[in-house]
């Protein structure tokens, strides 16, 4: 047995001596609701049991720990003061074998209840894979002698960043586990990623060794920095005067357990591996014991970053940030005034160790919840009596930061009193760049010039942009897909679509000014297989036709769109096949409760893909029926030199507002905020 191998996942003599192996007895769950998450004892438990029964061996990765949440009717009818069975969902991995398991188990019995094989498919790359790969790298002699050509000899200046590879299939490897590595340059405390281009390996990991090293020509370093420790890079500006937000008697709202109560909002909230945050049970308190639902369930299923440099080295970087490498598992501990409000409430959440070696990180401050001012609620200035009326708006954000390699990811959802929610997505980090040899802008060239008309940069510069001198930055793209189990109401809802359109002109329109809403309320999956269309103001509203108003609207949310873009991939790339839900910007379908990742389980598999748009197939019945809503949006970035080194933050967002749910504006429930006086 290879000493790196070992070095994944020898884990049972600890666990024996941390005290997790015990005499069986696990005891009884504390949990107070169906969906609170995992405890700290729990997620040692599930692999204790897997431990016990021998489904694991001491050379198992463990990628997956979670709550297998239990049926859907049965978090619906549960009371409190009634029993909570718990049970685990657990994703193992045998590098030798190349075999993905899922086990469920029953954690107050203490066995396991299912164990499946899912044949050719990989699940999420670990931590302790990434290690193992550089280890396996750094004693390989055609990687050494590629390095040494560069002027490189000491290995811990260079970051080999392994991400999986069996997207475009590597000839001649069948059956194994693939990682590909691209080399970056760092410090001995924190990583550059300054490209080491024309250098790339291919990493067998079920028999832990290199399978190829592609060396190509040097590329000269740029003489731009991109170390942004460096004060030189930071460049100097005067500092601004403090800005305090205060809150003198204390927060308004509460968090017990994972159950969040503000003003009229309740909800609960849990942390996934793969998923990141994800919100259940989301709803509004009418009045005291009386929750309208809203939401069941919501979160981002899915996160695709392809990449559109054509070269041999890059065509196949298309980078499922959620599905290949965990979104919870790369969250980033908050700190408050720095990547959080200097206010916010900090919650922490144990999470299984993303080494996949069957431990258990402690809690760590992960998720952070505040309120903050939002501008105007509503306003009104009335010019008879010279009076103002409307109260400031006020909203509540939760909230994360995650760190997947080079990029940075803010994803927050955010609460506001007049009955909507907006899910933001703040994007920033390093840009993936590119080492080249030019040192100026060839597309450029027509603009000083003054020639006008179309024309595209030949060779590298038509697929990215130069933001330094020697480095590229290529045109990618960020595609997220927000899964919304809708419960207005209820679980029984229908889904329409809302198009305006402009009226002929004619007897009933002689001024050629009216314009028509168009509604459509689709019956099958189907026909819920929709994109954006701006020409049309296009939005989608999910209704319940059984809860109607006294005006005669059913309660709605109306999905309003914000930023977005399409999928710029050949219809028969290899990402965009394996991302079904790139293809589209909406989708609605019936209920199942395994389907949760418009990509698929597992994204990355020998198989057909498994994704969102095999699910339309049966067409099932989404009128008056349990329906989940996958809404896909995204960014293009065709980078500018102000990105470069770090860029600056990038807004996205989508918003669900009340339609027909209340009778009027319940923001006027909102006193008006006094007028205060202040000293500048």
């Amino acid at each position: 047995q290879s000493s790196s191998r070992s070095c994944l996942s020898v884990f049972a003599v600890a666990l024996w001596m941390m005290g997790w192996i015990t005499d069986g007895s696990l005891g009884v769950s504390g949990a107070s609701h169906p969906l609170e998450p995992l405890s700290t004892n729990e997620l040692r438990s599930a692999i204790e049991v897997l431990l016990k029964e021998n489904r694991i061996s001491t050379n198992s990765l463990i990628p997956i720990v979670v709550l297998q949440e239990p049926p859907k009717e049965e978090v619906l009818g549960w009371k409190p003061g009634m029993a909570i069975p718990r049970q685990a969902f657990v994703q193992t991995y045998e590098l030798a074998t190349h075999r993905t398991h899922e086990a469920i188990v029953d954690l107050d019995h203490g066995h396991v209840t299912s164990w499946r094989h899912q044949p050719g498919v990989e699940p999420l790359q670990t931590f302790g894979e990434l290690e193992a790969s550089a280890r396996i790298l750094q004693t390989n002699a055609m990687w050494i002698a590629a390095l040494q050509r560069r002027g490189i000899t000491n290995m811990a200046l260079v970051d080999s960043s392994s991400v999986p590879g069996a997207l475009i299939p590597f000839r001649g490897a069948e059956n194994v586990r693939l990682l590909r590595t691209i080399p970056f340059r760092r410090e001995i405390n924190h990583l550059l990623w300054e490209p080491i281009e024309g250098l790339s390996a291919v990493v067998d990991m079920t028999h832990q060794k290199v399978v190829e090293v592609a060396d190509h020509e040097i590329i000269p370093r740029s003489k731009s920095s991109m170390d942004f420790f460096d004060p030189a890079v930071r460049g100097r500006r005067e500092g601004l005067k403090p800005l305090v937000t205060t809150q003198p008697q204390g927060a308004n709202f509460v968090v017990r357990d994972h159950e969040v109560l503000w003003d009229r909002w309740r909800f609960r909230y849990s942390m996934h591996p793969r998923e990141g945050l994800v919100l259940h049970q989301v709803g509004w308190e009418e009045a005291p014991g009386k929750v309208r639902s809203i939401l069941y369930r919501a979160s981002l299923s899915d996160l695709l970053a392809p990449y559109a440099d054509t070269d041999p080295a890059w065509s196949w970087r298309a980078f499922f940030d959620e599905s290949d490498f965990g979104l919870g598992y790369y969250a980033s501990p908050l700190v408050r005034g720095v990547t959080t409000a200097a206010h916010a409430t900090l919650l922490s959440e144990p999470m299984p160790d993303p080494k996949g070696n069957g431990g258990v990180i402690e809690a760590v401050d992960l998720v952070d919840i505040y309120e903050r001012d939002a501008g105007t609620l509503w306003a009104h200035y009335d010019s008879e009596s010279h009076a103002s009326a409307g109260p400031r708006a006020r909203e509540l954000v939760i909230g994360y930061l995650t760190t997947v390699g080079n990029y940075d990811y803010r994803l927050q959802w955010s609460f506001r009193q007049d009955g909507s929610i907006e899910f933001h997505v703040y994007l920033t980090g390093i840009m993936l760049t590119k080492g080249t040899h030019a040192k100026t802008c060839a597309a450029c060239a027509a603009a000083l010039t003054g020639r006008a008309g179309a024309f595209t940069a030949a060779g590298e510069q038509a697929h990215g942009v130069l933001v330094a001198d020697h480095l590229l930055a290529p045109h990618h793209q960020h595609l997220f897909n927000l899964r919304l189990d809708f419960d207005v109401d209820g679980p029984r809802n229908s889904v329409e679509e809302f198009n305006l359109r402009t009226d002929r002109r004619d007897r009933a329109n002689p001024q050629g000014n009216g314009f028509s809403l168009s509604q459509t309320i689709f019956a099958r999956e189907r026909d819920a297989v929709r994109n954006l269309n701006p020409e049309s103001h296009r939005m989608w509203a999910v209704f319940n036709p059984n809860s109607i108003s006294t005006l005669g609207h059913p309660a709605a949310y109306l999905i309003e769109p914000g930023m977005s873009t399409v999928s710029f991939q050949a219809l028969n790339s290899a990402a965009r096949k394996r991302a079904g839900f790139t293809e589209h910007h909406f989708f609605a379908t019936h209920y199942r409760a395994a389907e949760l990742h418009a990509g698929g389980d597992y994204p990355v598999s020998s198989g057909p893909p498994n994704n969102i748009l095999n699910w339309t197939h049966d067409n099932e019945r989404i009128q008056n029926e349990d329906v989940v809503v996958w809404y896909t949006f995204g960014v293009t970035h065709v980078a500018r030199p102000e990105d470069f080194p770090v860029m600056p933050a990038v807004h996205a967002s989508v918003r669900l507002i009340p339609k027909g749910f209340f009778n009027r504006n319940p923001a006027m429930e909102v006193p008006d905020t006094p007028q205060v006086t202040a000293t500048p």
